[in-house]
């Protein structure tokens, strides 16, 4: 049942005509429950008033009838015959009536009944819904082709098309003659997905299978990039990503090769300098050889103090080269001054007295390399060598208040006040 709001027949007399034509019709059983009137106004979205309006009309015409409790029923055919009787008798002398006043004979009103009782029935659902036309062959009205038929009805206001197939028609014919519209079906439901098919995968899977194929090239030393076809997908963007990652990647391979580059170019640096340190570490043993030769045979010949000048100086030259670092003990640098200091005093004789007082808890401190030394020979230039009379070097290293302290004191002339300015 269809309803049409923009009708100017109220919707309550449409729900009414809709619902005596499927009993007329036989469409609605006898005894068979009508939906309620809140399911009927909520599935037409109407006024629950007007169903329950259309249900009370069509009960007081005989076609429905209640049941406390239990809902709307269909009645019984005889009931719905007498209430179509007499409406269409109340209808019939509506017509009437006003046939009269238009002034129509009532020979042709008498004719019009005859020739409607020797009209045949061109359809019938039951006993009393004809429509009161002549009766016309399927021939004759609607055939379509070999095996189906159409017949056009208007009955209670709906027009219908009635097709009719032979009952020897079989599935082949049926085949072919609905043809055309199964090449149509299967254009609209194979052809045109397969082109769509088709451009989703060239739009689509190939760049997904060109992304796979550009991810197998991680193993390599250079990434390779996507040529970018301005796709605005989301595919698109993936590619610019990606190309923008391989592009910082390559960049930060090239960092990496370059700095390993220069690693390899400074182990190859540091292999040298150890190769020429150790040749440095070589060639000391024949001076060392050397030195030692002299002064064996100055103690042969009984020249102990050119024998003990021999060894003091072996024995600065072997701490000079056997420091591995720049850093020694302050017990090392100490040796390193008396040797240096022993050999000064063959040179200056009694010009030069010196006194080294270093405390045991700083023997084993580290210091740089000729730190000690460098100002012991300052203190011998400067300060004994340009005064004739005898001077003293005085070497104290001592901690006062958790610090190390380095003093290097000599009695010489001192350094002239007009360079102190300078």
């Amino acid at each position: 049942m269809q309803l049409n709001y923009r009708d100017s027949k109220p919707i309550y007399e449409q729900i009414k005509e809709g619902i005596r034509r499927m009993i007329v019709m036989n469409v609605i059983k006898q005894d068979e429950k009508l939906p309620s009137v809140r399911v009927l106004a909520c599935k037409y979205a109407i006024n629950p008033n007007t169903i329950a309006k259309a249900y009370r009309e069509l009960e007081e015409e005989g076609y429905l009838y209640t049941k406390s409790g239990k809902g709307t029923f269909v009645a019984d055919a005889k009931t719905a015959r007498q209430s179509l009787t007499r409406n269409l008798k109340i209808l019939f002398d509506q017509v009437v009536t006003e046939l009269f006043v238009l002034e129509t004979p009532v020979e042709e009103l008498k004719t019009r009944m005859d020739d409607a009782k020797e009209q045949d029935i061109v359809l019938s659902n039951g006993a009393y819904s004809g429509i009161n036309k002549p009766f016309k062959t399927l021939e004759e009205v609607g055939k379509i082709s070999d095996s189906v038929y159409r017949q056009k009805l208007s009955l209670y206001g709906c027009e219908l098309d009635i097709y009719v197939f032979k009952t020897h028609s079989n599935i082949w014919s049926m085949l072919m003659h609905n043809a055309p519209i199964i090449v149509f079906l299967m254009l609209i439901n194979v052809f045109f997905p397969l082109c769509l098919l088709r451009i989703f995968n060239h739009s689509f899977t190939s760049r997904i299978l060109q992304l796979s194929k550009v991810f197998k090239s991680v193993d390599s030393e250079k990434l390779v990039s996507m040529t970018d076809r301005e796709s605005k997908d989301e595919i698109g963007s993936m590619i610019k990503n990606y190309n923008r990652m391989v592009s910082r990647t390559n960049d930060l391979i090239q960092t990496v090769y370059k700095n390993k580059l220069k690693e390899q170019e400074m182990l190859v640096s540091q292999k040298n300098a150890e190769l020429l340190a150790l040749h440095s570490q070589i060639n000391p043993h024949f001076l060392f050889n050397a030195l030692e030769s002299i002064r064996m045979h100055s103690l042969l010949k009984k020249e102990n103090e050119t024998a003990d000048m021999v060894e003091k100086l072996a024995i600065m030259q072997r701490q000079y080269v056997e420091w591995g670092n720049d850093a020694v003990t302050v017990a090392k640098e100490c040796e390193f001054v008396k040797a240096y200091l022993a050999l000064q005093k063959y040179r200056f004789g009694e010009r030069l007295n010196y006194n080294i007082d270093i405390e045991a808890d700083c023997m084993e401190c580290q210091v740089p390399k000729l730190t000690l030394v460098t100002f012991v020979e300052n203190a011998c230039v400067h300060g004994i060598e340009s005064k004739a009379a005898p001077g003293w070097i005085f070497v104290r290293i001592f901690k006062k208040a958790g610090f190390m302290h380095i003093e290097v004191e000599d009695t010489g002339s001192g350094i002239d006040p007009d360079a102190l300015e300078k």
